[in-house]
């Protein structure tokens, strides 16, 4: 799960004195472009080499979203570092869905129609969370301000478990569909853990919280 992003205003963390948090953001971004272009030429198809189209979407996506943070860090005001980080997940997000495009493989990884769900029961939970904040916000009346924040947060709620869901378990889970199921799941399972580091780079970071 990402970083939820920054709201303008209030109090946040001091710089990490850590190396990766507190170099330049040029160096964090050239990181970034060079580990996604790595990624580039990894990529295989996924009949010919799966784990290295499996890796090489791991990389780029990674490579993607330390880019983005040294984007981020270089704005200055309230409302960038605000809205940026959806791009954090926007960004990712296109181009898995470029990717399920070109392979047709919306359907292989899970988009059916609702008729053939086998537990449609389970959008519940994640309509109660959509649904709750905004009837405890109308019952209190809604600022145009506060309207926008949800609004944000939700679209990156929805964007970034789109992009995580889609890439982890069912990209790469499809992509790996020769290996044995447990092999399937440890490496999708790996792989999903180390995109996360891109977390080093975010102001405050340390190394113990990212890893946790």
């Amino acid at each position: 799960m990402r970083p939820w992003p920054v709201i303008p205003g209030r109090w946040q963390p001091q710089a990490s004195a850590h190396l990766l948090p507190g170099i330049d953001w040029l160096i964090k971004l050239g990181i970034g472009l060079i580990v996604a272009s790595a990624g580039v030429l990894l990529v295989r198809p996924p009949r010919v080499r799966a784990w290295r189209f499996a890796l090489g979407i791991f990389t780029i996506e990674a490579g993607t979203l330390v880019a983005i943070r040294g984007i981020v860090a270089a704005g200055g005001s309230s409302w960038w570092q605000y809205l940026m980080p959806f791009a954090l997940v926007l960004v990712p997000g296109i181009f898995i869905a470029v990717v399920l495009t070109r392979l047709h493989w919306w359907r292989r990884v899970g988009f059916t129609p609702i008729r053939e769900w086998r537990g449609p029961h389970l959008v519940i939970p994640l309509v109660l969370i959509l649904v709750l904040p905004i009837v405890g916000l109308s019952a209190r009346g809604v600022m145009a301000t506060t309207a926008l924040v949800l609004t944000l947060q939700v679209g990156f709620l929805l964007i970034d478990i789109f992009m995580e869901e889609v890439t982890y378990r069912g990209v790469i889970l499809e992509a790996l569909a020769g290996l044995s199921i447990g092999s399937r799941v440890t490496l999708s399972t790996m792989l999903f853990g180390l995109s996360h580091l891109d977390n080093l780079f975010l102001p405050g970071a340390d190394e113990l919280g990212v890893a946790y």
